[in-house]
């Protein structure tokens, strides 16, 4: 929005960029709108959506130089019902989260995602991304992470991730997989092996990997535990 005809990205060959881990454009109230009014005058953008048809809306009207998808961040909808206070939905406040969710996959979203290291992410537990998820994959969604810790219990949250995927019945995607803290190098053996058994049910993407700050490369992987090609070629073509 600040410049649609994005030269920083074309200029190094990118064509679709896909947003969202965790925090997302929408959907949005006044509440978020005012806490983050700062970012959004930072930029000198009018927050004129709510809804991810809105959005997509706008952007469509203005023109962009590159292809765009989004993800619904569990985040943004926690935002939307809790705000950004460390406390459970009750059931009722739950189903508020799940209607966003399915409303934003109807709406065009790629799934759901969750950034887990961030405030106000960590307070959801994981029946509650459970929950979030099933909803995006009823709509052929996945869930995608930044998990909860990629350290010393990095192992934990590979745990915790994969269920969120078997419980809900969705793929999953683990982004910017690796070992952190210097306690942890050589760690990245035990971590592929456990991931790899369940990669290797069905085919999955190829590893991406992208340059860190620091120099070092980190792995992004695929798992699609109880979905069959058919349905992740369904998913593709959507």
């Amino acid at each position: 929005m600040v410049d649609p005809r994005l030269p920083s990205k074309i200029y190094q060959g990118i064509t679709t960029e896909i947003t969202g881990e965790g925090g997302s454009a929408a959907p949005l109230n006044d509440s978020i709108i005012q806490t983050d009014r700062s970012n959004y005058d930072h930029y000198k953008i009018t927050p004129d959506w709510k809804t991810f048809r809105q959005y997509f809306a706008r952007l469509e009207k203005q023109g962009m130089g590159i292809n765009l998808a989004s993800y619904v961040g569990a985040t943004q909808v926690r935002r939307i019902v809790l705000g950004d206070d460390d406390k459970q939905p009750t059931p009722a406040q739950l189903e508020q989260m799940k209607a966003l969710v399915r409303e934003a996959m109807q709406d065009g979203t790629a799934g759901v995602s969750t950034s887990l290291e961030y405030a106000p992410a960590p307070y959801a537990k994981t029946d509650e991304l459970i929950a979030l998820a099933t909803e995006a994959g009823k709509f052929g969604g996945i869930y995608s992470t930044h998990m909860r810790s990629e350290s010393d219990s990095v192992l934990d949250s590979i745990d915790e991730t994969l269920r969120i995927g078997r419980e809900a019945h969705v793929p999953v995607e683990i982004w910017h997989l690796k070992v952190a803290g210097k306690s942890n190098w050589g760690r990245m053996p035990e971590v592929v092996a456990k991931i790899t058994p369940l990669a290797m049910l069905e085919p999955t993407s190829p590893p991406t990997r992208t340059p860190t700050p620091h120099g070092s490369m980190t792995s992004r992987r695929s798992c699609r535990p109880g979905r069959t090609m058919a349905a992740q070629q369904n998913l593709s073509s959507a």
